[in-house]
C-alpha cells in the first residue's frame, strides 16, 4: 500500500521553533475533521490501509519512519542501507510491503521496548541531542537495545508530541541546541543533561484515547451532558488536573478518530468497517458503565475491593476501596463492570480483596477484534 505523503526534517540544523513548527504542521496535515477547534485523525481501520512517512535526518545519517495515519502508531523504519524493519504484530502479516521488509524481534509497545532497552521509561532522556544521536544510531545499528531505546525517543518526540500539547511543550523545552550542533556534540554529557520521560508523561499518554472520545462524544450528543472519566492526570508545574471537556480540549494536539452510532442507547465508538465496530487506540481500555446488581442480597450493601487493569504501560485502578472504608450501594446502583478493549485478555485483569467472602466472576466474549470483559463484583 503506497504512503499518502512524506515529510522531512533535519533535526541537527533545526532549533526549538523549527521542531515545534514541524509538529504543529503535521497535526494540520493529518487532521480530517475538527472537534472543539482541535483536528481529529481519520477513523481507525483494522487492518490499516493508510500510512505516511517521516524522513528524519542529521548531517551524517537519515532514517525513514512509517506511521499509521489513523492513530499515529509507528510501525517500522528504513535504515540508511535501504533495509525496512517492522515491529512484530500478532497477525505476522507485513504492513510495510516493500520488498525485503523483515520483522524486528520485538513489538512496538512501551513496555516491550523498555524491556529490550534494559531501562525503565523514566531512565530514558529526550531532547535535541538524544533525537539526533538516536537517528544516527537507528540508521546503522543492529543492536536490539540501541534500537529499542531510540525508537522510544522517536515515538515520544514525534507521536506523543503530535497527540498532546503538554508533551510537545516539554520536548520543545529539551530541544535545546545551545551546547553545540556539531556531530561531536551528540556526546553522552549533552544527552544526559536532557530531560527524562517523567511519570506525568506516561500517565497523560494513556489518557489520550479517553480524552479524545469525550470530546467527540460531546459533539455527537450536544444535548446531553458528559463528564470525563476519572483520571489521574496531573500536569506540571502545579499538578493541574483535567476534569472537564474544555480542559481536555486545551491539551489535545490532535484527537484519536472515534466515531459514534447516531442513535440508540449504546454509544460505543466504531471504526470504518463492514462490521461497524471500533478499533480503539492507546490506551485501549475504557470503562463505559458501572452497575451493581446484587450485594449478597443486602439492601443497601457494603461494597469494597480492588479492580485493576494492566494496559501494558502501567496499572490502572478501576475500583479501589478498603474494608475499613466500604461504599454503601443499593442494588441497581451506579457503581456489572463493562470494559471494552481491543487486546485485553481476562488474565490481564485482577481483582483483589473482594468483600471478604464475596465473589467475582469474569467472562470474555466478542469478535471482530473487540473483546468484552464483564466483571461482576459482589461484596458484603
Amino acid at each position: 500500500m503506497p504512503v499518502e505523503f512524506e515529510k522531512e526534517i533535519n533535526v541537527q540544523t533545526s532549533n526549538r521553533g523549527d521542531y515545534r513548527t514541524f509538529i504543529e504542521k503535521l497535526r494540520v496535515k493529518l487532521g480530517e475533521r475538527f472537534s472543539h477547534n482541535r483536528p481529529a485523525l481519520a477513523i481507525q481501520e483494522n487492518p490499516p490501509t493508510r500510512f505516511f512517512n517521516l524522513l528524519i535526518r542529521t548531517n551524517d545519517h537519515f532514517v525513514r519512519f512509517r506511521f499509521r495515519m489513523d492513530n499515529l502508531y509507528l510501525i517500522g523504519y528504513q535504515m540508511e542501507s535501504g533495509q525496512w524493519l517492522e515491529f512484530k504484530n500478532r497477525t505476522c502479516v507485513h504492513l510495510i510491503q516493500e520488498q525485503g521488509t523483515t520483522f524486528l524481534r520485538f513489538g512496538g509497545n512501551y513496555n516491550r521496548l523498555a524491556n529490550v532497552a534494559g531501562l525503565n521509561m523514566e531512565q530514558i532522556t529526550v531532547g535535541f541531542y538524544n533525537l539526533g544521536y538516536g537517528i544516527n544510531q537507528l540508521a546503522t545499528s543492529t543492536a536490539r537495545e540501541i534500537r529499542a531505546r531510540y525508537l522510544i525517543v522517536v515515538i515520544m518526540m514525534i507521536c506523543e508530541s503530535t497527540r498532546l500539547i503538554p508533551i510537545l511543550d516539554y520536548m520543545a523545552t529539551n530541544f535545546d541546541n545551545s551546547h553545540g550542533t556539531g556531530s561531536y556534540d551528540y556526546n553522552a554529557e549533552n544527552r544526559n543533561r536532557e530531560g527524562q520521560i517523567q511519570p506525568w508523561i506516561t500517565v497523560l499518554v494513556r489518557a489520550w484515547d479517553s480524552f479524545s472520545g469525550a470530546l467527540l462524544r460531546a459533539d455527537a450528543y450536544p444535548n446531553e451532558s458528559f463528564q470525563l472519566r476519572k483520571n489521574v492526570v496531573q500536569l506540571p508545574p502545579d499538578n493541574r488536573e483535567i476534569q472537564t471537556i474544555a480542559q481536555a480540549a486545551e491539551i489535545l494536539g490532535i484527537l484519536l478518530g472515534h466515531c459514534f452510532r447516531p442513535s440508540g442507547p449504546g454509544r460505543f465508538p466504531r471504526m470504518t468497517s463492514d462490521e461497524g465496530q471500533c478499533f480503539l487506540g492507546l490506551p485501549l481500555v475504557e470503562v463505559f458503565s458501572v452497575r451493581i446488581d446484587n450485594i449478597d442480597g443486602e439492601d443497601p450493601g457494603q461494597l469494597y475491593g480492588t479492580i485493576t487493569v494492566n494496559d501494558g504501560l502501567n496499572i490502572e485502578y478501576i475500583y479501589n476501596r478498603t474494608s475499613s472504608n466500604p461504599e454503601s450501594i443499593k442494588p441497581g446502583g451506579a457503581d456489572l463492570f463493562l470494559v471494552e478493549v481491543s487486546w485485553l485478555r481476562c488474565e490481564d485483569c485482577s481483582v483483589v480483596g473482594c468483600g471478604g467472602g464475596g465473589g467475582v466472576c469474569c467472562a470474555c466474549d466478542g469478535g471482530g477484534g473487540i473483546t468484552l470483559v464483564h466483571w461482576c463484583l459482589v461484596g458484603r
